[in-house]
Order: structure tokens, then C-alpha cells, then sequence
């Protein structure tokens, strides 16, 4: 009996995840605002994929050590306050449908 699951196979890794998520019913975005929050050491991982999103156009925000964090590597963002930094913030952001794409880690979740 399913559960559910898809998979997305593809020769990189892009296109696979596309190729699961379009298969799960999940539709790509193609413009609006790309949210990134993620821990020190996923910091790196990130950076190459937030710029091709920027470069396609995304407007990026970010938590401030991560957007300090892209910006010192040429990545234009805006920052969104944490929930607990006060309103408005990123939840505020993400109900009012402002977010089309999360990248997110948390350190000891």
C-alpha cells in the first residue's frame, strides 16, 4: 500500500528534485522571494544555489548572520527579523504568501 512517496532521478541533482517535487504535485516557483535561514556549517552548501536564484531574479531575504554571511560573498539580501526578534517577521512574511521558496537548517533540531 503507498503512502505516497515520489522520487525524482536525473543525472544532477536540480533536476531530480524538480523531477519530485513536480511529481508530489508541487509546482517550482519561477520569480518572487527565496527565504534563507540556515546553521554555520550549511553556510557554504548554500551560497552557489542562492546566487543562481538571485541571478534569475529572486528577491532573497535572510536571517542577519546569514545575510551578512551572503553579502560578504557578493549576494544581495534583505533582512527578516527571527519571530522572537519582533514583527514584522519571517512567519508574518510566509502567511501573507510574500515566500515562494525556503532554504532552512537550525542547529541541534
Amino acid at each position: 500500500r503507498s503512502t505516497g512517496e515520489v522520487m525524482g532521478i536525473d543525472t544532477d541533482y536540480g533536476t531530480a528534485f524538480a523531477k519530485s517535487q513536480i511529481g508530489g504535485g508541487n509546482s517550482l516557483p519561477t520569480k518572487g522571494t527565496v527565504f534563507v535561514s540556515v546553521k554555520d556549517a550549511d553556510k557554504d552548501a548554500i551560497t552557489q544555489s542562492v546566487r543562481i536564484l538571485a541571478d534569475m531574479g529572486f528577491k532573497i531575504i535572510a536571517t542577519g548572520g546569514t545575510k551578512r554571511f551572503l553579502e560578504g560573498h557578493g549576494i544581495s539580501c534583505e533582512k527578516v527579523n527571527k519571530v522572537l526578534e519582533g514583527r514584522p517577521h519571517i512567519v508574518d512574511a510566509m502567511k501573507n504568501g510574500e515566500v515562494q521558496l525556503v532554504f532552512n537548517t537550525t542547529e541541534g533540531a
